[in-house]
């Protein structure tokens, strides 16, 4: 039995991993909702699929990318006291912040 050339392995995972890359770029739109899309799904641990809280911890469904953008960055700050969610805000930068506000808002906007 033969064994591949490391060159033909090279290549096969180089175009698997290029149709993996285009495939999320094609199901996103672009770069920048594709990485709004990676950081809102964190948010899914504690508030619910798609933002939709079934427990005692708020939804985000419905919210308006303004005002998600006002309470985290309180968060952030330490102006709006939480016992993780200020942990967890000053994980990111106001971009990712404010793309994350925006992917949400359009997100929940049609329900």
């Amino acid at each position: 039995m033969r064994r591949p050339h490391n060159l033909a392995i090279a290549f096969a995972t180089a175009t698997a991993l290029a149709s993996l890359v285009a495939a999320t770029d094609a199901r996103a739109g672009d770069a920048k909702i594709a990485r709004a899309d990676l950081i809102a799904s964190n948010c899914f641990n504690c508030h619910g699929f798609e933002g939709v809280s079934v427990g005692i911890i708020d939804s985000l469904e419905g919210i308006k990318a303004k005002g998600m953008i006002k309470k985290m960055m309180e968060f952030r700050n330490g102006s709006k006291p939480s016992t993780i969610m200020t942990r967890i805000a000053k994980g990111y930068t106001e971009a990712e912040i404010e793309a994350m506000a925006h992917y949400f808002e359009k997100l929940t906007a049609g329900r």
